[in-house]
């Protein structure tokens, strides 16, 4: 259990989140995800939504022998993460919500989320990047949609990327651990 302010929080298993989603506690139009054992509302952004699916685009038409899957879940340990784009080896009959095992993840996207005052919020940053970085996901883009920015974090090590490469508009990126050409950055921002 999880102690704030002399208050104790109870942490969920995945097997009572999922409970509570298939009993419709939380209802299927609300985007959560179990970030180890807190249920974190992901929010309802029109904007995000877009985002995704331009990335999921960009993606599949510039890797080579993948399968992208924009929203699709991912098990983690104690956590059931909701990454905004994975990018996994394609396997025949491999359906995007088929569950797949994190050592297969090459590439995960997540879009940085801001709050009303438009400042950066770190739960990507902070919660999420240390477990893929944990489970040896070999690469994580954070992509700043506000800022015209993707952080390229690569060589995962120790519960953290040893390299992190900020990438803006005008330049290209190209994943590393998966075959693919240079992607402009403009080009996966739908700009």
């Amino acid at each position: 259990m999880l102690t704030i302010e002399s208050r104790t929080l109870r942490r969920f298993s995945i097997e009572e989140y999922l409970l509570i989603l298939e009993l419709g506690i939380i209802g299927p139009g609300e985007r959560t995800e179990l970030c180890l054992g807190s249920i974190v509302h992901l929010g309802d952004d029109p904007a995000q939504d877009r985002l995704t699916a331009q990335l999921a685009r960009a993606l599949s038409h510039e890797t080579q022998d993948t399968l992208v899957r924009p929203r699709g879940r991912l098990q983690l340990g104690d956590s059931l993460l909701v990454p905004e784009v994975t990018v996994v080896p394609f396997v025949f009959g491999l359906e995007p919500t088929d569950a797949v095992p994190v050592a297969d993840v090459r590439l995960i996207v997540e879009v940085v989320a801001r709050d009303a005052s438009n400042t950066a919020i770190g739960y990507e940053r902070l919660r999420k990047a240390p477990l893929y970085a944990s489970a040896a996901v070999p690469e994580l883009w954070l992509v700043d949609a506000d800022a015209h920015l993707i952080e390229v974090h690569t060589e995962p090590a120790d519960g953290a990327y040893r390299s992190v490469t900020r990438v803006g508009l005008g330049n290209v990126v190209r994943p590393t651990s998966v075959a693919s050409v240079p992607i402009a950055v403009s080009d996966l921002l739908g700009l």
